[in-house]
């Protein structure tokens, strides 16, 4: 009786190790033809672009964004959280920029 009391330790143990894999990526919904375009420079470079949650570029980059108010945000590990509330209107060209703060 001391086998199958182990083999089913072991396979709990097995079990619990075993994850399931990552929810895929929110996409950004597909902007109308009356989006604008929002160029993002946010420093340091090659930080992370959302916009209202959902992951859109590295800095410096743009993209198109159905017209609207939006919230921009960026975060990364030794900052302190940065984010903006943009209106973007219809076939506008907005510019963001920023310098991320050390969160020392």
């Amino acid at each position: 009786m001391a086998r199958p009391v182990a083999w089913v330790a072991v396979a709990s143990l097995c079990f619990a190790c075993t994850r399931a894999p990552a929810p895929p990526a929110a996409k950004p919904p597909e902007p109308g033809p009356d989006a604008g375009t929002v160029f993002v420079r946010i420093e340091p470079y090659g930080v992370e672009v959302a916009a209202d949650g959902v992951a859109r570029c590295r800095t410096p980059c743009s993209f198109r964004i159905a017209p609207g108010l939006h919230r921009l945000s960026v975060r990364k590990s030794g900052f302190l959280p940065w984010q903006e509330d943009v209106r973007v209107d219809p076939g506008a060209v907005l510019e963001v920029s920023a310098s991320l703060v050390g969160s020392h």
